[in-house]
């Protein structure tokens, strides 16, 4: 009996570590597929960012980069087989803040509680069609004094870039 409750327990624990790994991936940065599927004899892309902070610009179009010629497409500086559409949206989650008079805080509580989102649109050069569609969202709490950590959130969202292009068909 003894013995079939351990391995009951490692079994559960082993599930539990499995499933926490999983859920951590990336950082918590959730993937989308929106609309699929991009012919496989594409060879070439060009990709421009639209609405997208200054700061955060670079980081997804070179991340992008990486992850669609990792899938065989090349990217190029114009002229591709495909035009890629990188577009930031951001949905405003912050909930008022309600005081009363006998409210006595050290902190004002302003932060900011945002949902980001990457919206990514590939269109056939040839008939302007959009032949995949997908994104990449997080859920962030900002406050004052936070900065955006580049190096941890640019290895997150390569990898979020990987798995969500990950059925987009490879040459």
């Amino acid at each position: 009996m003894l013995n079939r409750t351990l391995k009951n327990t490692t079994l559960v624990l082993g599930l539990f570590v499995l499933l926490a790994g999983c859920a951590s991936k990336f950082n918590g940065i959730g993937t989308s597929m929106i609309s699929c599927c991009a012919a496989p004899e594409y060879q070439t892309f060009s990709v421009e960012a639209v609405e997208m902070p200054a700061f955060l610009g670079a980081i997804v179009m070179s991340n992008f980069n990486v992850a669609l010629a990792e899938r065989g497409v090349q990217p190029v500086s114009e002229n591709g087989d495909l035009h890629v559409i990188l577009r930031y949206e951001q949905e405003n989650l912050s909930m008022p803040n309600d005081y009363d008079e006998f409210d006595e805080r050290i902190d004002d509580g302003l932060r900011t509680r945002f949902m980001a989102k990457v919206v990514i649109e590939m269109t056939d050069t040839d008939n302007d069609q959009v032949v995949w569609s997908g994104s990449l969202q997080r859920i962030h709490n900002v406050g004052p004094g936070d900065y955006m950590h580049t190096g941890i959130a640019s290895i997150a969202m390569l990898e979020a870039m990987r798995e969500l292009l990950l059925d987009y068909p490879g040459n």
